[in-house]
């Protein structure tokens, strides 16, 4: 069965002795890799989360990559290379896939300019290692669990952990499955009937504070409001 290197990050199918065939290292070996992290095809003109492709943290700045070819004659093989990558951009004699790449000021300071692995100009796509975040993110988008998320922008949530923090109360953790949440959003859970309002503190996106939380995001969410008694894991948060 092909399984992804923790290591390199591509699907191998292991060697009898349990080295990826691409880097030699082996798979039970994880004291110097980087948990949190994927590779990932992005294809042109996908819509992505605003979500860090590196850190997973919410952003609204994007920055724009083209890779180029130069472009061929007018042969049949061309034409046929053409007409199986209509999503390439034409500039001149110059055919190019153009992202608009999720990347936060932070690790753009640390990281530089966005470098995809791998550039596939077949199906337009580029090749990445991407925060499990933005993986989640863009997931969220298009599969068919968080397929609401365009018809109905509310924000939803699962717990999946309740918290008491000294000094700052009640914190739950869960993946945002649909909507936007801000702090100082006013929130509810579903099914009950609480006196008091629920009022966002605060929200934590990798032991980070964010201004908001987008779907796919795994956060936690802190309610200094509530009592641990008003809230449970397996409960639904809503906007």
């Amino acid at each position: 069965m092909f399984q992804e290197c923790p290591h390199c990050h591509t699907q191998v199918l292991p060697n009898p002795d349990g080295r990826c065939p691409a880097c030699r290292k082996f798979f039970s070996d994880i004291s110097d890799i980087s948990p949190g992290l994927k590779k990932f095809d992005i294809k042109s003109r996908s819509s992505l989360p605003p979500i860090c492709i590196y850190c997973g943290n919410a952003t609204e700045r994007t920055v724009v990559l083209e890779e180029g070819i130069q472009k061929g004659g007018d042969s049949w093989l061309d034409k046929l290379f053409l007409s199986r990558a209509p999503q390439l951009i034409k500039h001149g004699e110059v055919l190019a896939i153009e992202l608009a790449i999720p990347q936060c000021k932070e690790c753009a300071k640390t990281k530089g300019k966005p470098k995809p692995e791998r550039v596939n100009f077949e199906d337009g796509s580029m090749t990445f290692l991407v925060h499990i975040n933005f993986y989640d993110g863009v997931v969220g988008r298009h599969s068919e669990k968080l397929g609401s998320y365009q018809s109905d922008p509310s924000f939803q949530m699962k717990v999946d952990g309740v918290y008491s923090i000294r000094n700052i109360g009640l914190s739950v953790t869960g993946q945002v499955e649909r909507g936007v949440l801000h702090i100082d959003d006013e929130i509810r859970v579903s099914g009950k009937d609480l006196a008091k309002k629920i009022i966002i503190g605060g929200i934590l996106a990798n032991h980070k504070q964010v201004d908001q939380a987008n779907p796919g995001m795994k956060i936690e969410i802190q309610l200094p409001k509530l009592e641990k008694d008003d809230i449970k894991r397996g409960d639904i948060l809503t906007g």
